[in-house]
């Protein structure tokens, strides 16, 4: 399934959350751990959240080449 689309010129959509860090995500377990995969059809168990983050989580560096892409492509434009 696309986790992504670009609209016009300068609008990106994302259905994920790269911004997240490991840190961050472990927060979210401790809170929100009691929701297991079991219950909902949807939701990963906590392992597997896990398993993914170590198998190299690029969603930080993915952002923020992203972003500095749309800057420069600002720039050429407004220059």
């Amino acid at each position: 399934a696309a986790q992504g689309f670009v609209w016009g010129d300068g609008i990106v959509g994302l259905q994920f959350h790269p911004e997240m860090t490991e840190e961050m995500v472990e927060k979210l377990i401790a809170f929100e751990g009691h929701e297991t995969a079991e219950e909902q059809e949807f939701v990963q168990t906590a392992a597997q959240i896990r398993t993914k983050l170590k198998s190299g989580w690029k969603g930080r560096k993915l952002l923020e080449a992203l972003l500095e892409n749309m800057v420069a492509l600002h720039e050429e434009e407004a220059g």
